[in-house]
């Protein structure tokens, strides 16, 4: 199990990956068990059903490729071919100045991840609990992926490339670079003795086939093979002034 605390203004909230089951933490204003494998009753905690895709990392990495969708498999070796470097880093602030770069494009960003209520993950949250892969190409990184661990569970936290900011050929680069990436990734935790590798959350179908950059996400998963499964997520909110700034915070974002 990991636990993220978060301090957002005068408040503290928590975030627990990789637990079973749901349950009460004190002097907490918000909390909440993220794709959590079981479906429980839980009092008090709001549930959410969850899609994620995960790749079973218990087989052979040859048999893992070739599972892999035939466009992905030719990214991946075309991005060998030319070069790209994927290396782990702790170059967070290069990454994260993408990061932001990324959701400032696509006008994502809310006023309450100023105070880190949003969707927005802190640069320093992130350097203290996640494992960064980056993808470089002539020297420059141009995609980035973060990582949690669990024990036997490794999930895909938050990524980002500088797709938005390239021309056509540059785009295209990022295609393959991005694909090769999350291989190495699969790679390094099979190597490391993890079991599962959660590509993180999809949406459901009925909901892609009306929205083109949903549908983009869900192919780009897919494309690493693996089963699609249920998660869920529960959250209960201590506060009434946090469960008040997190309605306004969704109603702005809708």
């Amino acid at each position: 199990m990991l636990e993220i605390d978060k301090n957002c203004l005068f408040f503290k909230t928590k975030q627990v990956y990789f637990s079973n089951d749901p349950f009460d933490i004190k002097n907490c204003q918000n909390i909440q068990f993220l794709y959590c494998k079981k479906r429980k009753d839980s009092n008090g905690f709001k549930q959410k059903q969850e899609l994620t895709q995960i790749i079973d990392l218990t087989q052979e990495l040859d048999t893992i490729f070739q599972e892999m969708q035939r466009n992905v498999k030719n990214h991946i070796r075309r991005a060998e071919r030319e070069g790209v470097e994927i290396q782990i880093s702790k170059n967070f602030d290069e990454f994260y100045d993408i990061y932001i770069s990324l959701f400032k494009k696509k006008n994502i960003i809310s006023f309450m991840d100023k105070f880190g209520i949003g969707k927005i993950i802190p640069k320093e949250i992130m350097e203290k609990y996640g494992t960064l892969f980056v993808a470089k190409y002539n020297g420059e990184v141009i995609v980035g992926d973060v990582y949690l661990e669990g024990e036997d569970v490794v999930f895909s936290w938050a990524g980002a490339s500088k797709r938005l900011s390239l021309d056509k050929q540059g785009k295209k680069m990022v295609s393959r670079a991005s694909r090769l990436c999350v291989w190495k990734a699969i790679e390094y935790y099979k190597n490391k003795g993890k079991k599962e590798f959660d590509l993180g959350g999809m949406w459901p179908i009925e909901q892609e086939e009306d929205d083109f950059l949903k549908k983009g996400i869900n192919s780009y998963k897919r494309g690493f093979g693996g089963k699609l499964v249920t998660r869920y997520n529960y959250e209960k909110t201590y506060s009434k002034l946090y469960y008040l700034l997190s309605k306004i915070n969704n109603i702005r974002n809708i």
